[in-house]
């Protein structure tokens, strides 16, 4: 029987983190980092996506492309992808990239920074799980990490959960 793969999503607001832990979690060396990242030791792969598309210029489009290259490519794990929680009217917002993600059929989880590395930002926390329950992607699924800790200790808590790094 074929697992799953998964899509998960780390989720903060602008200058909260999100392309730090993605970086320590898969391996990818810039910010707005798009692509495959391949373990070289189990020939495993993930498809990373470290800049939000609330700040680059992408598509629901673009992210149906990816999911669906992630879902054709024999040996990868799943999609991690950044994502402001922003309400935004010309870029996919937060539930358009989970929708989607379920509608390929990729087990959904989410990662809201609360708070921020900064101080500045706020939490996200409780209005990440009330907009993704109109999605049904049960609360169990959705995990706060502290952006005031190491980013090494949220990569390795977001494998412990989801084990998508294998």
């Amino acid at each position: 029987m074929q697992t799953k793969k998964k899509f998960v999503a780390v989720i903060g607001y602008d200058k909260s983190g999100k392309s730090t832990i993605i970086s320590s979690l898969t391996g990818c060396r810039k910010s707005t980092f798009s692509g495959f990242i391949k373990d070289k030791v189990n020939n495993n792969s993930v498809f990373a996506y470290s800049g939000s598309p609330q700040e680059l210029p992408i598509t629901l489009s673009d992210i149906k492309k990816m999911l669906q290259k992630c879902n054709s490519k024999a040996g990868c794990s799943g999609m991690v992808m950044a994502i402001q929680p922003t309400k935004p009217r010309k870029r996919p917002s937060m539930e358009a990239i989970f929708k989607e993600a379920i509608s390929q059929g990729f087990d959904v989880y989410a990662f809201a920074i609360e708070p921020g590395y900064d101080n500045q930002n706020k939490g996200c926390y409780v209005g990440v799980v009330e907009r993704l329950k109109t999605l049904e992607v049960l609360s169990t699924k959705v995990f706060q990490i502290d952006g005031k800790k190491f980013v090494l200790h949220n990569a390795k808590y977001i494998n412990s959960k989801v084990s998508i790094m294998t």
